[in-house]
């Protein structure tokens, strides 16, 4: 755990004591070369507390069934095994450090919430009015979308119109066209051949014939 996040949050008062569910004997580390006893915890301290109240806490999670005494012992004996800053801490003084850090660590918890929540809230009123100018202009680049495709399904409809009407004009065409076409082959079917001289009389019976050919295949 870094000490330099921890610090801020315990260094608040460090002689109050939170209620103890239970009492714990006196007992403390006794070392050849112990200088200190008692007095405020150091943030080198709090960190060793904190480390060995999650790793009994995670001993507990696994299925230990620990009572309050046992609990506090087990983190006593932990600090103690682990203490390197030739101080001496009971049970109680740890468990009293323990209620303090808990403390403040869930005020800081609550003034992130706070935090989060009115970022999520929309933020500052700057934020809010670009929230705004980025909504207007999502609603005007949809509006020039459907615009867009509005005029392009004119644009396709009118294709569609002219496309009927090229088609039908071709139609007509090939019609008049057939008709001349009928008009021409009946005014040859009967033309008197008899009053021509033989050249022309020979060119429009090849043309009759013709013309009767391809009357009997349609």
């Amino acid at each position: 755990m870094d000490s330099d996040f921890v610090a801020p949050f315990l260094s608040g008062s460090q002689d109050t004591l939170m209620p103890i569910q239970e009492s714990f004997p006196e007992v403390e580390i006794v070392t050849f070369n112990s200088t200190k006893r008692g007095g405020n915890f150091s943030v080198d301290e709090d960190t060793l507390l904190v480390s060995a109240w999650l790793n009994i806490s995670i001993d507990a999670m696994q299925g230990t069934e620990q009572k309050a005494k046992k609990f506090w012992q087990k983190i006593w004996q932990y600090f103690c095994e682990n203490n390197t800053y030739e101080t001496t801490r009971s049970a109680r003084s740890l468990q009293s450090r323990w209620g303090n850090i808990s403390r403040e660590t869930s005020r800081f918890a609550g003034f992130m919430a706070k935090v989060e929540a009115r970022n999520k809230s929309g933020g500052t009123d700057e934020d809010k009015e670009s929230q705004e100018q980025d909504k207007e202009a999502l609603h005007i680049k949809a509006d020039r979308i459907r615009v867009d495709a509005q005029r392009a399904d004119i644009e396709k409809e009118r294709l569609h119109l002219e496309t009927i009407g090229l088609v039908q004009k071709a139609d007509i065409e090939k019609e008049r066209l057939r008709l001349e076409t009928i008009r021409e082959e009946g005014r040859i079917m009967t033309m008197d051949t008899s009053v021509m001289n033989n050249r022309e009389r020979l060119y429009f019976e090849n043309l009759k014939d013709q013309i009767f050919a391809r009357q009997q295949l349609e």
